[in-house]
């Protein structure tokens, strides 16, 4: 609500909450859980309203929430680089949201580095969302001030959204 406030104005969210059938009413707060299909209706209903198309609206949410994680978890981010920090997700960051939201259900993340300037990760999760995890990706590269490239791969067109692997590249020296 506040990406939206922010980049398209409050009416637009009046607009958009008047127009979305949404089960919480369009009420959220940082300590619920909320059904992921509200976001979807939200963002469709964004795009309607905009002209913007989907994939780029979840782009820019990606990198506002990106950048509301770098205020609120500093430490998340601290004394790491791009890939040591996308590492750092699974089996760090994931294990302290989960102390946090035990409900959570988040994506699950496996790496590969066949080299220092390679990062492979398979992505997959029970949410379409991996528009928005390379979004994050992106971000990610944004905030760590690197020159990498995102390669994305879809295994299987018919569950692209719900798992993909991702190549990240740094640039050569």
């Amino acid at each position: 609500m506040d990406m939206i406030e922010e980049k398209f104005g409050l009416t637009t969210i009046d607009k958009l909450l008047g127009a979305c059938p949404l089960h919480s009413g369009g009420v959220y707060t940082n300590v619920g859980t909320y059904d992921h299909q509200e976001i979807i209706t939200m963002v469709t209903k964004l795009h309607e309203y905009t002209g913007v198309p989907v994939d780029d609206l979840i782009v820019t949410f990606a990198e506002y929430l990106f950048q509301a994680f770098t205020k609120k978890y500093p430490v998340f981010f601290e004394g790491k680089d791009c890939f040591s920090f996308i590492k750092s997700v699974e089996d760090y960051i994931h294990v302290e949201v989960k102390k946090l939201y035990p409900k959570a259900e988040l994506p699950t993340f496996k790496y590969d580095e066949p080299s220092k300037d390679q990062l492979y990760v398979e992505y997959s999760s029970a949410r379409p969302f991996s528009v928005l995890a390379k979004g994050l990706l992106q971000a990610s590269v944004l905030h760590f001030k690197e020159d990498i490239d995102i390669e994305v791969e879809y295994p299987d067109e018919t569950k692209k959204d719900y798992f993909c692997n991702f190549k990240l590249r740094r640039a050569a020296a």
